[in-house]
């Protein structure tokens, strides 16, 4: 199991100790850094777009729309530092349960119990439907990102 979700046993221990190894931190802030540069960009252009308006607002149903983009790129502003947080620190959970295949090739995941959490495509390709037996896994929360599983007896 562990070759072919890519892990290794000192990353299984550090996980079960809450914490994770070096790799699995760069690989969740190489993942994550492209939504926050994304959500960053969004942000400037709404800015730039929104300034650009100010001198031709004049109703005041503009006003109100433009009221509302302001306070929307507030929310956008406080969830972006929200998931800059949880990716410079970043908590990890588990969770016990049967060990299923789920998702698709476009999305691919794994089933532990209830949670589903996401794994890479070249990973996903070598998993079973099913496997029998508990297992527990150790992802991260707020990523949803599989760390590490293992068998329990």
């Amino acid at each position: 199991m562990q070759d072919k979700l890519g892990f290794t046993s000192d990353e299984l221990a550090l996980n079960r100790a809450g914490r994770l190894s070096s790799r699995q931190r760069q690989q969740l802030f190489f993942q994550s850094i492209g939504y926050l540069v994304r959500g960053a960009g969004m942000l400037v252009l709404t800015i730039i777009l929104a300034f650009y308006l100010v001198p031709r607002i004049n109703e005041s149903w503009e006003k109100i729309a433009f009221g509302v983009v302001w306070l929307l790129m507030g929310v956008s502003t406080g969830l972006m530092i929200f998931a800059a947080v949880q990716v410079a620190c970043p908590s990890v959970r588990s969770v016990t349960g049967s060990l299923e295949r789920a998702g698709t090739l476009k999305d691919p995941r794994v089933r532990i119990g209830t949670h589903e959490m996401r794994i890479s495509r070249r990973r996903w390709k070598h998993l079973a439907a099913s496997y029998p037996g508990t297992y527990r896994a150790y992802y991260v929360r707020f990523a949803g990102n599989l760390l590490s599983v293992e068998r329990q007896e």
